[in-house]
């Protein structure tokens, strides 16, 4: 089977519209409000953030992507666990 895995399976539009975020212009307001917040939250939290200046929207912006790679991750190994015990 050319391709192969699970690609072959599953089309690969699938996978790219899988985690995408679409907001509207509110949403995408009140999800900076958030990751802002969250950023105060975690410098006063970790003391060395403030000691050495890292801006909270920074710190913030830094944890969307690492919950979001942790999310993709977990996503990922959940298909792959579930294609392979089907296929076996």
């Amino acid at each position: 089977m050319p391709g192969g895995g699970l690609c072959a399976i599953i089309p690969p539009a699938i996978f790219r519209e899988a985690f995408v975020l679409k907001l509207n212009l509110v949403h995408t307001v009140a999800f900076s409000g958030i990751v802002l917040f969250a950023g105060y939250g975690l410098r006063k939290f970790i003391k060395p953030l403030a000691r050495y200046n890292i801006p909270a929207p920074v710190v913030g912006g830094l944890v969307v992507p690492m919950v979001g790679a942790f999310f993709i991750d977990f996503t990922n190994a959940l298909i792959i666990t579930v294609f392979l015990n089907i296929f076996k």
